[in-house]
C-alpha cells in the first residue's frame, strides 16, 4: 500500500502540473478520515494558480491549515464558503462533490452562465449560501441561476464524478482537455454534465485514499440505478494489459460499467475487506462478511465475497436495498388471478406455502408483501430473515448471525416459545430446517418460506429431496409460488408467476412422491397458470414488451 501511495502522489503532482501549464482550472478536495470535504480554488485568466500548489494556497489561507478549515473560517461563509485571500485573484466558481452530496446539489453548467441544480428548489437557506461562495470567488460577472432536478440525476452525476476523480480519468494531462467518463454502450445515462465533472479535485490527501472515494461511487451510481451485484475483477485484454474491470448485474444481466487501472484493485478489496470486517491481511483463502452503506439516499445491506485469483483478489458485493416503506401485496404485478389466489391460501392455518424463483427474483420482496397482508393486532407474525431487508411495522424480526452460530435452525429452536401465529422463514437451506418447517405448520401455524427453485413444483420436489416425507409434506402444503422479474415496457419490471395450490389431487401426488412431470401436468388439469402462460398473457396485455424473450 505505501508503494501504490507513492505512485499515486507522483501521478497526482504530475496532473497538476499539467494543468498549470495549460492554464485551466482546478478544485480541491481534500480527504479527512475517508471523507471528502469541500475546497475551492481558481486560477487567475493568466492560467497561473494565484497560491501555487496545494500547500503554498492552504499557508496563504491559514498558515499550516487544511483548504477545508481555511474554507470554514472564512467571513461566516460556512462550509459552502470559500477564502477571500484566495478568491481575490479567483475566476473560476467551483462546489466540491462532498458538498453536493451532503445537500443535494449539482453545478450543472459553467460558461457566461453558471447553472446549480437543486433537488429541493424552495431551500432558501442553501441557495444564500451558494451564492455568497459565488460572490467571494466570481470575478468575470456572470449571472447564477437556480433549476430544479430530481435526486437520481443528482446522484448519478455526483458519482461519477467521484469515479473519475480516483481514476484519474479527470483530465488529460498532455493536453489540459477535459475527459468524460468511460463510455458504457449497457447504461442509459441522464445527459446531466456537471461542470465540475471534468476538473481534476485530486491532491495528494486525497490521493492517498482513492479505495474511499472509488467504492463510494459506484456503490451510489449501483444503488441509483437499482443494480443487484457488483463485481471487482481483474482482467487480462487482448493486448496483454491487466485491467480493473467492475461490472454491474442489473435485471439479471451482467454489464461492464467501468474499466480502470489495475492499481486500483488492491486497495479497493482492502477498503471492502475493512468495511466488511474480513482479514485484511488474508489473501489465499475465500472470505465472506457484508456492512451497512447509507448516505442521506440510500440504506443498504451489502453482503461481501472476496476469493483469491492465480494473481490478485476479486470481490462480489450484493446489494440488498433497504425500502423506505412496507411493501403492499397488491403493487408487485401479480395479475387479478394469482392476486385472489394469494389472498386465499394466506387466510388458511396449518399451511406451508414456499415462494421459489432463482437468485434476484424477487422471493423476498413478495413474501415481505404478503406478511405486510397478514399484519393484524390478532396474529403474532414473527420472520427469521438474513439479513432484514424490509421493516415491516407490527412484525417481530429476527435476523440471523452465522458468525456466532445462530443460524436458521437454531433460532427456529427457540422461536416457538414466543407463540407465533404466523412463521416466516428467510431461506430453507438445508434438510434440519426444511423438517422443522414443516413441523411449525403440521402443529397449527401459518409458515411462509423462500426456497432456490426454477418453478413451482419442483419447489415440492425439492423439499422431498431434503428428506421430509412425502406424507409429511402433503398434509401442510398450501401453495407453492415460483416466480421471476422481466423488464416492464413501462419501465422497471414486472413479476411472471404461477401458483401450484394444495388442493386435495396436489397432496395426494406429493403424498406418492410424483415427478414434477406429474405434478405440472395435474397443475394444467387444474387450471392453474403456468409460467409461459402469465409471460404470454403480460405480453399480450402489453405489460411486457414484445421483444422480449422468456424461456423457464
Amino acid at each position: 500500500m505505501q508503494a501504490y501511495r507513492k505512485n499515486e502522489k507522483k501521478e497526482t503532482g504530475g496532473r497538476a502540473a499539467g494543468e498549470t501549464s495549460s492554464g485551466a482550472s482546478s478544485a480541491r478536495v481534500c480527504a479527512a478520515g475517508g471523507s471528502a470535504v469541500l475546497g475551492l480554488e481558481a486560477t487567475d485568466a493568466a492560467g497561473a494558480s494565484p497560491g501555487g500548489t496545494a500547500a503554498s494556497q492552504v499557508g496563504s489561507c491559514a498558515g499550516q491549515k487544511t483548504v477545508c478549515q481555511a474554507v470554514s473560517c472564512a467571513a461566516d461563509v460556512g462550509e459552502a464558503g470559500a477564502c477571500p485571500a484566495c478568491a481575490e485573484s479567483s475566476s473560476v466558481f467551483r462546489l466540491s462533490p462532498a458538498f453536493c452530496l451532503h445537500n443535494k446539489v449539482c453545478l450543472l453548467e459553467a460558461g457566461d452562465k453558471v447553472t446549480v441544480g437543486l433537488c429541493d428548489i424552495d431551500d432558501y437557506m442553501l441557495k444564500k449560501r451558494i451564492r455568497k461562495v459565488f460572490d467571494i470567488s466570481e470575478s468575470r460577472g456572470r449571472q447564477l441561476d437556480f433549476i430544479e432536478i430530481s435526486e437520481e440525476e443528482c446522484c448519478r452525476s455526483i458519482a461519477r464524478v467521484l469515479a473519475d476523480i480516483s481514476s484519474g480519468q479527470g483530465r488529460d494531462t498532455a493536453s489540459g482537455e477535459a475527459l468524460s467518463p468511460l463510455p458504457d454502450k449497457n447504461f442509459s445515462r441522464e445527459d446531466v454534465e456537471p461542470a465540475f465533472a471534468t476538473e481534476a479535485f485530486a491532491t495528494e490527501d486525497f490521493a492517498e485514499s482513492p479505495a474511499v472515494s472509488i467504492l463510494d461511487s459506484v456503490i451510489i451510481e449501483a444503488l441509483t440505478d437499482n443494480v443487484s451485484d457488483i463485481h471487482f475483477e481483474p482482467v487480462v485484454f487482448q493486448d496483454e494489459k491487466e485491467n480493473l474491470v467492475i461490472r454491474f448485474r442489473k435485471n439479471g444481466e451482467l454489464m461492464v460499467y467501468k474499466i480502470t487501472e489495475i492499481s486500483f484493485l488492491e486497495p479497493v478489496i482492502l477498503r471492502i475487506k475493512m468495511l466488511a470486517g474480513l482479514r485484511t491481511e488474508e489473501s489465499r483463502r475465500p472470505q465472506d462478511g457484508r456492512f451497512l452503506w447509507r448516505n442521506s439516499n440510500f440504506s443498504a445491506d451489502i453482503r461481501v465475497s472476496v476469493i483469491p485469483l492465480w494473481r490478485g483478489e476479486s470481490a462480489v458485493l450484493r446489494l440488498i436495498k433497504r425500502a423506505a416503506s412496507p411493501v403492499k401485496l397488491s403493487e408487485l404485478g401479480f395479475s387479478e388471478g394469482h392476486l385472489s389466489v394469494l389472498k386465499k391460501v394466506l387466510s388458511r392455518r396449518s399451511s406451508l406455502i414456499l415462494v421459489a424463483g432463482p437468485t434476484g427474483a424477487g422471493k423476498t420482496t413478495t413474501i415481505a408483501g404478503m406478511l405486510s397482508f397478514l399484519v393484524s393486532e390478532r396474529r403474532k407474525i414473527i420472520s427469521i430473515e438474513d439479513p432484514v431487508e424490509y421493516r415491516i411495522p407490527g412484525v417481530t424480526q429476527i435476523e440471523v448471525r452465522p458468525a456466532i452460530q445462530f443460524d436458521f435452525e437454531d433460532a427456529l429452536r427457540h422461536v416457538f416459545r414466543h407463540d407465533p401465529d404466523v412463521l416466516m422463514i428467510g431461506e430453507i437451506r438445508d434438510g434440519k430446517t426444511a423438517v422443522t418447517a414443516v413441523r411449525a405448520a403440521v402443529t397449527g401455524h401459518l409458515v411462509l418460506a423462500t426456497i432456490h427453485a426454477s418453478n413451482a413444483c419442483s419447489a415440492v420436489i425439492r423439499l422431498l429431496d431434503m428428506g421430509i416425507e412425502p406424507y409429511f409434506l402433503a398434509s401442510v402444503f398450501g401453495a407453492a409460488v415460483a416466480q421471476c422479474l422481466l423488464p416492464a415496457a413501462a419501465g422497471g419490471r414486472t413479476v411472471v408467476a404461477e401458483i401450484l395450490c394444495g388442493n386435495e389431487a396436489v397432496r395426494q401426488l406429493i403424498g406418492e412422491k410424483a415427478r414434477v412431470s406429474a405434478l405440472a401436468g395435474c397443475m394444467h388439469e387444474q387450471g392453474m397458470v403456468s409460467l409461459n402462460e402469465d409471460f404470454a398473457a403480460k405480453q399480450a396485455a402489453g405489460i411486457i414488451p414484445e421483444k422480449e424473450l422468456f424461456h423457464e
